[in-house]
């Protein structure tokens, strides 16, 4: 989805895509190529928004992950307090 929308992408300040962790759904981009690929259209990470466990151990399968333009007013404050 994220590579058919390259062209009208910078439309978009906030992109939130569910990420998987584990490779549970087969051919599914992975958290890695998540980030590259929004990173090389100038998005960063921003926020976890919800993470998904594996029934069968509880360990992370999936995330759904907040990202925003890397000029956004989101970011423009990087102090901690």
């Amino acid at each position: 989805v994220l590579e058919g929308m390259s062209g009208c992408i910078n439309n978009f300040d906030v992109i939130i895509v569910e990420c998987q962790v584990l490779n549970t759904i087969p051919n599914a981009p992975c958290v890695a190529d998540i980030i590259k690929f929004l990173h090389s259209h100038e998005f960063s990470l921003y926020e976890i928004l919800a993470i998904g466990r594996r029934p069968l151990d509880a360990s992370l399968a999936e995330v759904d992950l907040a990202f925003v333009k890397t000029d956004s007013v989101f970011r423009s404050d990087n102090s901690w307090t």
